[in-house]
């Protein structure tokens, strides 16, 4: 069974040259139906910024790009998750054993005092020598700074606090989330702060602006379907189908 829309009325030209018009931003002829058509196309758009996010994320990468992995010093300072090593104490060194503790702040404090006496050197400097010695030497012994605890984790860049992804995501109530919908314009974005900063080091979409080639089909699926029903409307409201 099939449905069939004709337009072959001058009338119903009419209709659909003002309604494509006013799509490009060029009137304001039935602008809850135009609204329509364009917020379906943002929600399709949302939904493939938020698509690309988590492919690069994880580590791959579209024909937007790719992201820069995440450094050992950045990932050790991520929030941990329930499977990752927990701290062993509220100290200064906090992913080593009572027992290696120990051992750290006696090497640490007898290295200090040596080096001091010895050569002179500065408390600062002496302590930065000492500690350094001191976490050498409790490595090779098996213990574990902070950075080998968690830095080898397996992380999703740009989702520690899942805010930003939020922001981007369709269906998602945000109040960081960006949607604007202007005359013959689409707008999409976020409003976290950090947003601009993070776009300059690992792009959300291509930097100069331009929609990926993989993501104009499905605009273009979602433009068509909005165009189809709200041309239908108008052709029914004025008897001219």
């Amino acid at each position: 069974m099939d449905l069939v829309l004709r337009a072959e009325s001058p009338e119903a030209a009419e209709l659909i040259h003002r309604f494509a018009e006013a799509l490009a931003g060029r009137s304001n002829f039935a602008p809850e139906l135009v609204r329509g058509v364009q917020l379906r196309v943002a929600m399709v758009l949302q939904s493939l910024v938020a698509q690309s996010f988590l492919t690069k994320s994880r580590g791959g990468s579209d024909d937007t790009g790719e992201w820069a992995p995440l450094k050992k010093e950045t990932i050790a300072n991520r929030r941990r998750g329930p499977g990752d090593p927990k701290p062993k104490s509220q100290g200064p060194r906090p992913y080593l054993t009572a027992s290696f503790d120990k051992e750290w702040r006696k090497i640490f404090a007898t290295r200090k005092a040596w080096l001091m006496g010895k050569f002179g050197m500065g408390e600062q400097e002496a302590g930065a020598l000492a500690a350094a010695q001191a976490w050498a030497t409790v490595k090779r012994m098996g213990g574990q700074t902070k950075l080998e605890a968690l830095g080898n984790r397996s992380v999703e860049t740009g989702r520690d606090t899942g805010r930003l992804f939020a922001s981007l995501s369709p269906g998602v109530s945000s109040p960081d989330a960006i949607m604007r919908l202007d005359l013959g314009a689409i707008v999409v974005g976020s409003n976290v702060s950090y947003a601009a900063g993070f776009h300059a080091k690992r792009p959300l979409w291509p930097r100069d602006g331009r929609i990926p080639s993989s993501w104009q089909q499905p605009l273009l699926d979602a433009m068509r379907r909005g165009i189809t029903e709200a041309v239908a409307l108008l052709l029914s409201r004025s008897g001219a189908a």
